[in-house]
């Protein structure tokens, strides 16, 4: 593989594109499991990934989000890569995405993930963390809210090692991500079996039925853009300047 030599360039203005599988299947109350495959664009290796997240993740264009988020567990895995950390010192992360634009001709939509150091989505909730976020991107019920009404979201990322968060920089990374969901309805016409007539029930017209649904129409396929911004000072300068205050 030649460095740097992108196969694919959907996204032009990015600086690396992923591509994502992911399979959903039902899971406890609440929950749906995914099992998911993301690749860099000319990676010789990818990543699976295996996560029950809450129904409410994976809602309307919320799963573009979840799709962006894979891209940065593969960035994340690449860093950690022949690294040593305390396993004993992990603290639990949340990605925030927040909606930027949607080119809806392109079917494309524009997102934010930050992340951020909680114990819990009650405790997130009730940051200044999140009310900081909210308030940067106009989210809807903010002090700033605007009326795009864009699309934001909480996901869980996980337990991670604290010397990971903080040799990453992840509590300051900004990543732009860009994501398209490739689509592949509508009707298309599809000829019987020579001499086989269309009779509901018959094993030959079962057998026919089967055959062209044994499809990967099950499998949701993304393209993503991803570009990292490193600020070291944005929301440290705030959380010192309001920390006489409590929200």
């Amino acid at each position: 593989m030649v460095e740097n030599v992108r196969a694919s360039n959907r996204f032009k203005d990015m600086d690396s594109e992923y591509y994502a599988t992911i399979k959903i299947t039902p899971a406890t109350y609440g929950y749906i499991h995914t099992n998911s495959v993301i690749a860099k664009d000319n990676a010789t290796e990818c990543y699976k990934v295996i996560r029950d997240v809450q129904y409410n993740t994976l809602g309307f264009l919320k799963d573009r989000f979840y799709a962006g988020l894979l891209s940065i567990y593969a960035e994340i895995f690449d860093e950690m890569k022949n690294k040593t950390y305390d396993e004993n010192a992990l603290t639990n992360l949340f990605a925030l995405a927040f909606e930027t634009s949607n080119d809806i001709p392109n079917k494309t939509i524009s997102f934010d993930i930050v992340f951020v150091e909680c114990a819990s989505e009650d405790d997130l909730r009730h940051s200044k963390e999140l009310k900081y976020y909210c308030e940067k991107y106009k989210v809807a019920g903010s002090d700033k809210a605007s009326s795009d009404n864009k699309h934001s979201a909480i996901i869980n990322y996980g337990k991670l090692f604290k010397g990971a968060v903080k040799d990453l920089n992840l509590l300051s990374n900004l990543y732009h991500l860009k994501v398209f969901k490739i689509e592949t309805g509508g009707m298309s016409r599809v000829n019987l079996p020579s001499g086989a007539y269309y009779r509901n029930g018959s094993e030959d017209t079962k057998n026919f039925v089967k055959q062209i649904l044994n499809d990967d129409s099950e499998y949701h396929k993304y393209v993503i853009g991803l570009s990292l911004e490193r600020d070291e000072n944005e929301w440290w300068n705030f959380k010192e300047i309001f920390s006489k205050f409590l929200w």
